[in-house]
């Protein structure tokens, strides 16, 4: 084989080499820009959620979708559990120094062992509700740090977001619009994917 030819090869591997890299990176960059939107839209959902639990006044333009389905949902899973969450919420003595690390703690547990939607909204919940108790005890300047941390603690699962429940969009299909003949099969169901409220109650009285 003569020198030319293999020069030709070799300049052939070479560019099918690069072209393989490039598709790789490509496909790396594609896929961190997927779960960069997640991570962006969950900070966006937990700003506005906590705005709207503390009774700030959002324009229905701007609100995003996602935000109205996750007040629902908290709101009418909370319900059963409000008087015990209130409760260990007040015996936190939750303050400037102390809430961010409860926050964490609380939040690590939630997601120990596993992550899936249920977890994700127990996130939202349980972040609306220390933005509420802040603005019961005067203390509205810790409301938007609550919502910084809330996003970024579900941002931090962006991957599992895309991968696995199929993005926001995966959210808004699989809780939004259904039946009066299904809401009780589809809380039970929700109850049973998910550590449930009662859970999050006991992992706060072992804070408290």
């Amino acid at each position: 084989m003569n020198h030319q030819k293999i020069v030709g090869i070799v300049g052939a591997e070479v560019s099918m080499s690069d072209r393989v890299q490039t598709s790789d990176i490509d496909l790396s960059i594609n896929n961190t820009n997927t779960i960069g939107i997640e991570a962006k839209i969950a900070k966006e959902v937990a700003s506005q959620f906590v705005a709207k639990k503390t009774g700030k006044i959002i324009k229905a333009q701007t609100l995003r979708k996602e935000v109205e389905l996750m007040l629902r949902l908290t709101e009418e899973m909370g319900s059963k559990y409000e008087p015990i969450l209130s409760n260990m919420i007040n015996r936190l003595n939750l303050n400037s120094e102390n809430a961010h690390n409860i926050f964490s703690e609380v939040v690590e547990e939630i997601f120990r062992d596993r992550v899936n939607w249920g977890r994700v909204i127990m996130v939202y919940a349980f972040g609306g509700k220390i933005a509420e108790h802040c603005k019961q005890t005067n203390n509205e300047q810790m409301i938007e740090k609550v919502g910084l941390w809330v996003g970024n603690s579900v941002a931090k699962k962006s991957s599992w977001i895309k991968e696995s429940g199929r993005g926001w969009n995966g959210f808004m299909e699989q809780f939004r619009d259904r039946g009066c003949a299904q809401e009780s099969s589809w809380f039970q169901g929700l109850f049973a994917a998910t550590l449930g409220f009662g859970t999050l109650a006991a992992a706060l009285y072992i804070k408290s």
